[in-house]
């Protein structure tokens, strides 16, 4: 599946919690912790750990095509290079494009909370290492 907007909101939206969910697959995400360096935290928001890894296939893809993942040595992204797809085109325009596909990533275990580093002033994205580099 494509990494673009309209494809991430689709998966986003269907992990959502909703009448068909059962609570104790709900899961709290938070991206930006106090221990990993934020003053100003964010609240966790739920999704339903079952129906995200249902779409595990199509986030490891999304992850996959992330420009970083295709050229760069290290498994940490700058903030600003997450709306980058591999041939160096921009796949998301809206912050909230960004911050779904962290959500999800986090449930899959493709990516960690965000972390501010301090000393650098820099937010980035710790990716586990292996991903799996893919075009779509």
């Amino acid at each position: 599946m494509e990494l673009n907007e309209d494809n991430l909101y689709t998966v986003f939206t269907s992990c959502l919690p909703g009448q068909d969910s059962e609570e104790k697959n709900y899961v709290a995400v938070q991206l930006m912790t106090a221990q990993n360096g934020f003053t100003q935290v964010d609240n966790p928001i739920y999704l339903d750990k079952k129906k995200v890894m249902k779409h595990k296939e199509e986030i490891d893809s999304f992850f996959g095509q992330l420009y970083s993942v295709h050229h760069s040595k290290v498994n940490i992204i700058d903030i600003n290079e997450i709306c980058k797809k591999y041939d160096g085109s921009y796949w998301a325009k809206q912050p909230a494009s960004i911050l779904q596909l962290c959500y999800l990533g986090i449930v899959t275990g493709n990516c960690h909370p965000l972390y501010n580093n301090t000393k650098y002033q820099t937010v980035v994205l710790p990716l586990k290492r292996e991903i799996e580099k893919t075009t779509s």
